[in-house]
C-alpha cells in the first residue's frame, strides 16, 4: 500500500460513469495489450480535465 501519510480528503461533488461491459471472452494473454488500451480509451473517453487537481480548502469548518 502506498503512504498516506499527509492525505487529506474533503468533500467534492463526485461523477461516476459505469460503461458497457467488454467482452473477454476468447481471448488468450497476448491480447491483454490490445484489451488494456480499448479499457484505458473507454475510460479517458468520459474523463474529465477540469476534475482532476487538489480542491480548494473547505469554507464549512
Amino acid at each position: 500500500m502506498p503512504s498516506v501519510a499527509g492525505l487529506r480528503v474533503r468533500h467534492a461533488r463526485l461523477r461516476v460513469v459505469f460503461h458497457e461491459p467488454i467482452s473477454t471472452k476468447g481471448l488468450t494473454q497476448e491480447d491483454i495489450p490490445a484489451l488494456k488500451a480499448k479499457v484505458t480509451a473507454q475510460i479517458a473517453d468520459d474523463f474529465v480535465p477540469e476534475g482532476r487537481g487538489i480542491p480548494e480548502p473547505s469554507k464549512f469548518w
